[in-house]
């Protein structure tokens, strides 16, 4: 199997753990949106390698969204 293949599916593996990932407090939700951000940002490179522009800018407006999450909760004093 070539690496990018690994690549492409390691970030599926990370993305569909991290949606299952039950969310009931803030740890929770920190992990859920660090392996989600982990996903996009394996899977931006995944995107760079093969090509796929439309690909890496939906990843990396997930990516945006995770990071503006996770800052909001370390801000939060939950």
């Amino acid at each position: 199997m070539h690496y990018i293949e690994i690549l492409g599916i390691s970030a599926t593996i990370i993305l569909l753990i991290s949606m299952s990932y039950s969310c009931k407090d803030r740890k929770s939700k920190i992990i859920m949106r660090l392996m989600n951000a982990l996903a996009a940002v394996l899977f931006i490179i995944y995107s760079i390698v093969i090509n796929a522009y439309s690909t890496i800018l939906s990843n990396l407006a997930i990516l945006l969204i995770d990071i503006f999450y996770l800052i909001k909760l370390y801000r939060s004093k939950e």
